[in-house]
């Protein structure tokens, strides 16, 4: 199998002394630009995305993505009630990731069953961290959890001890590529339906 890497661009040396989050799965601090909260049953998307007055789609808080500056976007896994949204249009340098409070439940995005749940058209530096796509079946197109095409990258993270760290079930194509690169940072399993 090849092995397909990429470099996430530097951020450019103009920006403030970014807020340091956590990084997946470890104890190590990430320096990122910005971090939006996204809460699908008490936020709102006229708020500001902080942790106190959080989102409420990921969708928007994509939209406050710049593709330049590295931002994470966490969210609030309400008792399982799963984010339903699709068509996520990716930017490039965003990890999306569950809230980083332990315990740390995955949170669960569903899609619509027709349309893929997230679209990655050319951009680079994407992680996910720490998630489920769930449902995304059926449909002339879609089943699809990740479509990427255009030269786009997406980074699933494997996690340590604690297992892998992004679900895909339930869909009739996981990731589809047209074009694109998916990589596993981390051990997989062959075979394995997570990754």
């Amino acid at each position: 199998t090849a092995d397909f890497s990429f470099e996430i661009p530097p951020a450019p040396e103009s920006l403030p002394m970014p807020d340091l989050t956590p990084g997946p799965n470890t104890d190590e601090r990430v320096p990122v630009a910005a971090c939006y909260f996204v809460d699908n049953i008490n936020g709102s998307d006229s708020n500001s995305g902080i942790k106190d007055a959080p989102l409420k789609t990921i969708a928007f808080a994509l939209s406050k993505c710049n593709g330049v500056d590295l931002i994470e976007i966490q969210l609030v896994n309400n008792a399982g009630t799963p984010y339903n949204e699709y068509n996520l249009i990716l930017k490039s340098n965003v990890t999306i990731t569950s809230e980083r409070t332990l315990p740390r439940p995955k949170a669960t995005i569903k899609g619509n069953g027709t349309d893929p749940v997230f679209i990655c058209n050319g951009v680079t530096g994407v992680n996910f961290d720490h998630l489920i796509i769930d449902n995304a079946n059926g449909g002339s197109r879609g089943g699809t959890g990740i479509l990427m095409y255009n030269y786009g990258t997406v980074q699933a993270l494997k996690g340590d001890v604690r297992g892998f760290t992004l679900t895909i079930k339930n869909c009739s194509k996981g990731v589809e590529m047209q074009n694109g690169y998916l990589e596993i940072v981390g051990d997989q399993e062959s075979g394995s339906s997570e990754m």
